[in-house]
């Protein structure tokens, strides 16, 4: 009755209490007691295999068929959807839910018009959010970029759909949202012009039935898929014909770790909302903000405000707190500095949306970000900082000299891995703008002609339809 056989990436891992061996045991027995029709054994089983191990594709796809017998629609169409999302190819889950689906008169809403489909991670991704998400709280770079080129997309008027872990499904700013499950049904039931996958190249498998497949990448080539779990696929040259990449850093970085030919690649940007980010009054208080998790930087942050502080003592360092549906003291990255967090003179901001820290960057004298983790690729919180007239100091660690031009966006300071040089040559950086009205204030106009004339996410989007339009044509990209 069914397929046990573990031949990828999502039907291999188990968690630490059950063997590869025991998960198969005990899928055979399900799969034996389905075809007894021993429901009431089946289905507990079933569920404690999916406890252990919640990414098993026999499970998910036994679980659906005992959800349809049992006369559970909904919960059978999502268990054969997600079956599907994990492998693309299969045909048992695409057939079983289509017959349930046109059973239910479900079916049509399947299908889609897009002309440009966006997807991000892999059907087990745990973030959630829609287009309308970054005006209640705050989302990652990656995530935050994709919610605004699918809405510029729109603006240009295409139709635009994004795949997501998506709990409110629906229309915003004229995008559709779905959940990332629904990708391999829509697949097989449609056939979009442009696939763009933001950050994994899961859904853009052979079996993808789009004419254009392009991944867009954000991170390091190391460990880029770390972050994804044991969901993460291994990057398959073959699966898209170009990468949009954030920088000539990033670029190269790829091309060394994949040893992936040049032509694959295209550097567009990361980019700013100007309805929100926009320049601020050229008096400020006196005062430095951080806007990264901490592991970018905040330790040299602070180091550097101490000793500044001496010079400057009503000086203060605004420090952007987000995680991801946690606590401070929950999240292991932030848990080293929540005494820091307290001094008089560093301001916990907590979690603010797009709009509250376009607010904060307005009236801060500077964004202070050292840098010091892996190497950035581009830097949206640098882009964003800068549209508000809010100069950067920042290292040379990356591509942060691509995003930031030395005395044009701010001033970048050499990186090394020596924390002492670091933050003396931060603190020099600030001191020169601080006993240095005239040049500050030029620097905050420069800054803002910069990234209005780069960054603006409009331009971007119009710089992707010209390539999409470019690679239907047949013309050399």
């Amino acid at each position: 009755m069914c397929e046990t056989k573990q031949t990828d990436i999502f039907s291999d891992k188990t968690s630490s209490d059950i063997s590869a061996e025991e998960l198969h045991r005990l899928t055979v027995e399900v799969a034996t007691q389905i075809d007894r029709k021993e429901w009431q054994t089946a289905e507990p089983l079933c569920q404690r295999i999916l406890e252990l191990c919640y990414h098993h594709y026999p499970a998910i796809y036994l679980m659906a068929c005992i959800h349809e017998q049992q006369g559970r629609v909904e919960q059978a169409l999502k268990g054969f959807a997600t079956a599907l999302a994990m492998k693309l190819w299969e045909e048992k889950p695409f057939q079983r839910f289509c017959r349930l689906a046109e059973k239910h008169n479900k079916l049509s809403h399947f299908t889609s018009q897009a002309e440009i489909v966006l997807t991000t991670q892999g059907p087990f991704q745990t973030q959630s959010f829609h287009g309308h998400t970054l005006k209640t709280k705050a989302l990652g770079g990656t995530e935050s970029a994709l919610i605004y080129m699918a809405r510029e997309l729109a603006r240009l008027e295409k139709k635009v759909e994004v795949y997501c872990t998506c709990h409110e499904p629906g229309v915003y700013d004229g995008v559709i949202y779905r959940n990332n499950i629904d990708f391999g049904i829509v697949n097989r039931l449609s056939k979009p012009p442009v696939v763009v996958a933001c950050r994994n190249d899961h859904y853009l498998q052979n079996c993808t039935r789009a004419t254009q497949r392009w991944l867009w990448i954000h991170d390091r080539a190391t460990g880029v898929f770390n972050h994804l779990g044991d969901e993460s696929p291994l990057l398959n040259h073959s699966r898209f014909e170009h990468v949009f990449c954030l920088s000539q850093y990033q670029k190269n970085d790829w091309m060394r770790a994949y040893a992936m030919p040049e032509n694959k690649f295209v550097c567009t940007s990361n980019g700013f909302d100007p309805e929100i980010f926009f320049p601020g009054p050229q008096q400020r208080p006196l005062s430095l903000i951080y806007t990264s998790r901490p592991h970018r930087g905040l330790r040299t942050a602070l180091d550097c405000v101490e000793r500044l502080r001496t010079k400057y003592p009503n000086l203060v360092l605004k420090v952007c707190t987000y995680t991801y549906e946690k606590s401070l003291a929950e999240d292991d990255e932030w848990k080293p500095f929540l005494e820091d967090l307290k001094k008089p003179w560093v301001v916990s901001l907590g979690t603010l949306t797009k709009a509250e820290l376009a607010h904060e960057l307005r009236h801060s004298s500077l964004l202070l970000y050292p840098n010091t983790s892996l190497a950035e690729t581009s830097c949206i919180a640098a882009i964003e900082a800068m549209a508000c007239g809010c100069p950067v100091i920042t290292s040379d660690n990356g591509a942060l000299p691509e995003t930031v031009p030395h005395r044009v966006g701010g001033l970048v300071v050499r990186f090394t891995d020596n924390r002492e040089e670091l933050t003396q040559a931060l603190c020099e950086a600030v001191t020169t703008l601080f006993q240095d009205d005239p040049f500050m204030d030029v620097l905050r106009q420069s800054a803002v002609r910069h990234v209005q004339a780069c960054y603006p996410w409009g331009h971007v989007a119009r710089q992707w339809l010209a390539l999409f339009e470019q690679e239907a044509q047949g013309v050399p990209l």
